[in-house]
C-alpha cells in the first residue's frame, strides 16, 4: 500500500520555533503518512526530537550549502520523489514555523484522480511588492502587468498526486536553476508567472486532471496571513474555521495574526520554553522580526566566536532604522 507523503526543508530553526508544527503533526492523527524534512544548521538536539517525532530527517546536500532553500527546494523535492515514486500517492509540501494542522489533509483527496493544489492569499498579485520585484526582475514588467490582476497563489502549501507534484517540481527546478539559488530570490513569485503566464499547468495536466484552489473562504488549506482581522473564525475548541464555517486541515501564516496565535498557544505549544512562549504570545510585528533576525545572527555567530559582535551590530543596525 502506498503512503502519503509530507515534505519540507528546515533550515537555521532550533526546536522552540517548531514545536507548534510537529505537535499538530501529531495531534492531525496523519493515516499512513511519512514524514520527510531535509534539515540545514539546525541543532542535533532539534534533530533528535524531529526523529522522536517519527520523522525521517536528511541533511540538505553540501552543493546547497549557502544557497537560499526557496531556490533549491523543488529541486530536493524533485530528486527525492524520482527515487521514491513507487512509495506515494499523494504529497503535501509545507512551510513549517508558521503552519499547523488541524486534521488529516489527505482525508479531501482522491489518489486515483490526478490532481494538483494551492492555495491562494488574500492578496492580488497587482498588490505584492515582493511578486513586482521578482517577476519584473527575472521576467520583465511586461509579464507583471499581464499577470497582476490574479490572486496570489502560496508556495507555502502545495499538494497533489504524486505523478503530478513530481512534475510541477520539475517545472520550476528548470526555470529556477542553479545560478538563482544564490541570489535573493522568490519561488513564489516565479511560480505565479508560470502558472499564469506560461500556463504550465496545462502542460503538466490533462483535461480530465484536477487542479485544486483553495480559498480562506471556502478551502481545507487556508493562508491567513492577510485576512481580515475581523473574518477570522475560532470554535470553541480553539481550531480555525474557513469562510463556510468548517475546520480547515492546514493554516499557514497564523503567527500574523494575534487571536490565531493565541488559539495555536492553547493547542500546540506543548514543551515551548518560557521565553519562547512569551515573544510568541506577545504578539508584535518589528520585535518578532527582530528577534527571528537576532536569533539567526545568534547562531551563525556562535560558530565563529563573535556573538558579542552580532549583538551589538543588531542593535545597532535597528536603531538606525528605528524600528526597535
Amino acid at each position: 500500500m502506498k503512503k502519503h507523503l509530507l515534505i519540507s526543508v528546515i533550515n537555521n530553526y532550533e526546536w522552540d520555533d517548531l514545536i507548534p508544527f510537529f505537535n499538530s503533526y501529531k495531534l492531525a492523527n496523519f493515516e499512513n503518512c511519512e514524514c520527510v524534512m531535509f534539515t540545514e544548521n539546525v541543532p542535533e538536539s532539534t534533530l533528535e526530537k524531529m526523529r522522536n517525532f517519527g520523522i525521517i530527517v536528511s541533511p540538505v546536500p553540501e552543493r546547497f550549502n549557502g544557497c537560499r532553500a526557496n531556490g533549491f527546494r523543488w529541486e530536493l523535492y524533485r530528486d527525492y520523489i524520482a527515487d521514491n515514486m513507487e512509495n506515494y500517492d499523494m504529497i503535501f509540501t509545507a512551510d513549517t514555523r508558521d503552519l499547523i494542522f488541524q486534521d488529516d489533509v489527505f482525508k479531501h483527496c482522491n489518489p486515483d484522480v490526478p490532481f494538483l493544489g494551492f492555495a491562494y492569499e488574500d492578496l492580488l498579485i497587482a498588490n505584492s511588492d515582493r511578486a513586482k520585484e521578482y517577476i519584473t526582475k527575472f521576467f520583465g514588467n511586461d509579464a507583471f502587468e499581464a499577470v497582476k490582476g490574479n490572486f496570489y497563489i502560496c508556495m507555502g502549501t502545495v499538494w497533489g498526486t504524486s505523478e503530478k507534484f513530481y512534475e510541477f517540481a520539475q517545472c520550476m527546478s528548470e526555470y529556477i536553476g542553479p545560478e538563482k539559488y544564490k541570489v535573493s530570490m522568490s519561488d513564489q513569485a516565479i511560480a505565479n508567472y508560470l502558472i499564469y503566464h506560461e500556463k504550465i499547468l496545462d502542460r503538466i495536466l490533462s483535461q480530465d486532471d484536477n487542479v485544486i484552489y483553495s480559498s480562506n473562504s471556502d478551502g481545507y488549506v487556508m493562508t491567513i496571513g492577510l485576512l481580515d482581522h475581523a473574518k477570522l473564525t475560532i470554535n470553541s475548541e480553539g481550531k480555525i474555521l474557513n469562510g463556510k464555517g468548517e475546520v480547515a486541515s492546514v493554516v499557514h501564516q497564523y503567527d500574523r495574526q494575534p487571536e490565531a496565535i493565541k488559539a495555536v498557544m492553547k493547542r500546540y505549544c506543548e514543551g515551548m520554553s518560557l521565553f519562547s512562549k512569551f515573544i510568541f504570545r506577545n504578539y508584535n510585528k518589528k520585535a518578532i522580526s527582530f528577534c527571528k533576525r537576532l536569533t539567526y545572527l545568534i547562531r551563525r555567530e556562535r560558530k565563529r566566536g563573535n556573538l558579542i559582535r552580532a549583538l551589538t551590530d543588531e542593535i545597532l543596525r535597528r536603531l538606525k532604522l528605528k524600528v526597535l
